[in-house]
């Protein structure tokens, strides 16, 4: 249980002198449904974004449930909410590839597959160079020359393949 019921302590507490942060805990504490509902959906959204077939739903609950949780963190000056930012912006990006036929979709036209980026356009997104996302994957990155236009590392010239072959 993530925020506890308010004890009697809490209750007799004068509202002025709750600071927002503790006055948001005891709200979502008073009403356990209100907190599991909330802590249920966390839980589904995350398990939806672990498939690429589910992802559209999890992306659209996950948009919702952090930029509600974004909201309450703003509004209720919580320490976290950069942190709870950056997971709201995360499922807008995850939401980027389904834009389209989402505004299709509501436009009543028919909509199209899918195309996912290939792995260097989300890495470029991402801000990250191939060598550091290399680095973090087992520092197994090619040098920017050696990707070819499709991202795959050319493996013809690739100090990588030469050390192989050894």
């Amino acid at each position: 249980m993530q925020m506890p019921a308010p004890t009697l302590t809490d209750m007799l507490t004068p509202y002025g002198e709750m600071s927002h942060m503790g006055l948001l805990w005891r709200m979502v504490g008073a009403s356990p449904l209100f907190e599991r509902v909330g802590g249920w959906a966390e839980v589904i959204l995350a398990f939806l974004l672990l498939s690429r077939c589910t992802s559209l739903p999890g992306a659209l609950l996950s948009a919702g449930v952090m930029g509600f949780v974004f909201l309450l963190n703003i509004s209720f000056d919580v320490w976290v909410k950069l942190f709870s930012g950056h997971l709201f912006v995360s499922s807008l990006l995850v939401l980027t590839p389904y834009l389209g036929n989402l505004s299709r979709l509501l436009q009543n036209q028919p909509t199209q597959p899918v195309s996912y980026p290939a792995t260097p356009a989300l890495v470029a997104v991402a801000g990250l160079a191939p060598q550091s996302c290399g680095a973090v994957l087992g520092g197994l990155a090619a040098p920017q020359s050696e990707l070819d236009v499709s991202g795959q590392m050319d493996t013809r010239t690739s100090s990588f393949a030469a050390r192989r072959a050894v």
